[in-house]
């Protein structure tokens, strides 16, 4: 049975939602733009691919991200 695993952030800049979603799904990020490393997250996430996580993100930090392969660009 799958472990269900839950990310939970309060208040995070968004640097440290990406170190936690780089060591949960293996891949790499980077934030094209200084300011935006300081926006703040609150959100939970359960059970949720990263694609649904990072469509939630984009919505909630109103940012664009870009995939290739395990390397994730984060704009505005």
């Amino acid at each position: 049975m799958a472990e269900k695993r839950e990310l939970i952030f309060r208040d995070q800049p968004l640097t440290n939602v990406c170190d936690t979603l780089s060591q949960h799904f293996s891949v790499v990020f980077t934030i094209k733009n200084k300011k935006l490393k300081s926006k703040r997250v609150t959100a939970r996430f359960s059970s949720q691919s990263l694609d649904a996580i990072l469509q939630d993100l984009s919505f909630i930090l109103n940012i664009r991200y870009e995939i290739n392969g395990d390397h994730i660009t984060i704009r505005e």
